[in-house]
């Protein structure tokens, strides 16, 4: 992250883990000082690996993406909804996948939870409707 901010003028990075609430609780507070004009969330956090949903399922596999491309998004926006809401326009990213809509059997964790956050989403959006912010 060094090397980047370093090669790039007025980028600035923060360390987060989106599967620990302590880090990203630490970000969203150092987000809102450092930066009080934030007005965009843009959660990219994930991985993609391979299972065999006709085989036992290892549980740590399956937390662990459910923790990162799930939860991790949605523990991030709540961390700083509220902020968000202060501004006159504002907006939340997700990113999702295709695999939301048309699932890839040798993905099938991946793609349950991308239609997991895509439904999320919807949701989050019809209960911003009357705020500033979109989704």
């Amino acid at each position: 992250m060094d090397e980047v901010t370093a090669a790039n003028p007025g980028m600035a990075a923060i360390p987060l883990d989106v599967t620990s609430l302590a880090s990203i609780q630490a970000a969203a507070d150092e987000l809102i000082q450092r930066f009080p004009d934030l007005n965009v969330v843009f959660n990219n956090a994930g991985f993609m690996p391979f299972d065999d949903v006709s085989r036992p399922v290892e549980d740590n596999l399956g937390q662990e993406l459910i923790n990162t491309n799930l939860l991790g998004p949605i523990r991030v926006t709540s961390a700083l909804i509220e902020h968000l809401k202060t501004k006159v326009q504002a907006t939340v990213l997700y990113t999702s996948s295709v695999l939301a809509y048309v699932p890839i059997a040798s993905n099938a964790i991946y793609s349950a939870i991308k239609a997991a956050l895509h439904s999320y989403a919807l949701s989050q959006r019809f209960q911003l409707r009357g705020t500033g912010v979109r989704v």
